[in-house]
């Protein structure tokens, strides 16, 4: 009989350190952030706060929606009013402690990744939400000390 490996769920010591495509610029502190990437593209930054659910991501009226677009369309209505008419392919969401928290729903992580959203910055993922991020391919990445300067603003940046 084979022995059984321990496999870590937490995230690996990698992806705590500055990863080199991606660079964060403090334009203006008071006001706005942008985010190049090493192709020169800005993308916006969409900041959200502490404790973003699963059911703030998506509501759970639209789970059973057989049209991806329509499932989309709802993404962040509690949060951010026609959020899914603004956003942008090559966007960022910057959040803080535990996003994506709540049930376990991968349609959470799809809907982002189906918007374009290049990637979500924050504080700490939810476990599974983390792990969903992962295995959808939209990049997690974890700042602890992140400084959120505005949780109100919909969009900086661009």
């Amino acid at each position: 009989m084979v022995p059984l490996k321990y496999i870590s769920l937490h995230p690996p010591s990698w992806l705590h350190r500055p990863l080199p495509v991606i660079s964060l610029f403090l334009i203006n502190p008071f006001k706005r952030f942008a985010i190049m990437s090493s192709k020169s593209n800005l993308g916006r930054i969409w900041v959200m706060g502490d404790q973003i659910d699963t059911d703030q991501i998506v509501p759970s009226r639209v789970l059973t929606e057989s049209d991806p677009q329509k499932m989309a369309s709802a993404t962040f209505e509690l949060v951010i009013p026609n959020f899914a008419k603004q956003v942008q392919k090559g966007d960022f969401i910057v959040a803080g402690k535990n996003f994506g928290c709540g049930s376990s729903r991968e349609e959470a992580v799809f809907v982002l990744k189906l918007l374009g959203i290049r990637a979500v910055i924050a504080r700490s993922f939810a476990r599974i939400f983390y792990r969903n991020m992962i295995n959808l391919g939209l990049m997690p990445i974890i700042c602890p000390d992140l400084k959120i300067l505005s949780s109100n603003s919909s969009t900086l940046g661009k």
